[in-house]
């Protein structure tokens, strides 16, 4: 937790600097964003010879600050370097699909691609210890955690007041604590998996089960059924609640933000 804090308060504190000196347009020229493309690869391509500095900019950032997190938590940086290289080649060809028209129709975005490339390369062939050394789930979602809040605006806080914050801060304590007591005191489930699905459900989903997991230390098949509610609930109430919205005669706006409050597989709040 703590390298993940101090990494991602560096790299805003980078950013910030940056800015001041006139030289943001380094971090603008590591933004990736595939253009959409169908069964021809033409945009792909043109948009990839366009920017081919991006990939490596944006790769060679990552590496160096993950390769040192590695190196603190006890890593061996080389073979942290190689698996962590192959992962982000994979995470390029996964975020390219994502792009696709056709997968779009078929509602298969990017975090779920993500989610069948993982569950068929897990289960289907043998990872070298290089490999998994890369795979610290825990340390990049809770360094995106802190980066993605960093762009919150304080002034949207700001404008939002008071009410709004305690209505959050209200909602999201009745809701953990309410998963977590019927998890541990009705079924009797591990109090780690509890606070686990607490979080998932009232924080914001897949993101929170992950962190929240890591820091409970919770087993690893805790953190997956999490997940998977997680996912499942979000495709029931992304389906039941514009039926329930248009019966009960609810405006376009509170009726938005209220499919949004439901959905916490990011994705389908989004």
């Amino acid at each position: 937790d703590s390298w993940a804090i101090l990494l991602a308060l560096l790299l805003v504190a980078g950013g910030v600097v940056a800015f001041a000196a006139g030289a943001e347009g380094l971090f603008r020229r590591m933004a990736l964003v595939w253009p959409g493309w169908s069964s021809d690869l033409g945009p792909l391509l043109a948009h990839l010879s366009a920017h081919p500095e991006t990939p490596f900019l944006l790769g060679g950032l990552s590496l160096a600050v993950l390769t040192v997190a590695d190196w603190a938590l006890g890593g061996t940086p080389r073979r942290f370097a190689a698996g962590f290289a192959a992962l982000f080649v994979a995470s390029l060809v996964v975020t390219a699909l994502g792009s696709n028209a056709v997968l779009k129709g078929w509602q298969l975005e990017t975090p779920v691609i993500a989610l069948l490339v993982g569950l068929a390369i897990g289960n289907l062939v043998r990872l070298p210890p290089w490999f998994t050394e890369a795979l610290r789930t825990e340390l990049y979602v809770k360094i995106g955690i802190v980066l993605m809040g960093a762009t919150l605006p304080f002034t949207l806080v700001v404008r939002a007041g008071p009410t709004a914050i305690l209505q959050a801060t209200i909602v999201t304590l009745a809701t953990f604590l309410t998963i977590h007591l019927a998890a541990t005191r009705l079924f009797g489930l591990d109090p780690r998996f509890g606070a686990t699905l607490g979080a998932g459900g009232s924080i914001c989903g897949v993101s929170a089960a992950i962190a929240i997991g890591g820091a409970a230390r919770a087993e690893k098949h805790h953190v997956s059924m999490a997940i998977s509610l997680v996912v499942v609930w979000a495709v029931a109430m992304v389906l039941a609640l514009p039926v329930a919205i248009r019966h009960l005669g609810i405006p376009p706006g509170p009726g938005g933000a209220w499919i949004g409050n439901s959905e916490f597989a990011d994705a389908a709040g989004y």
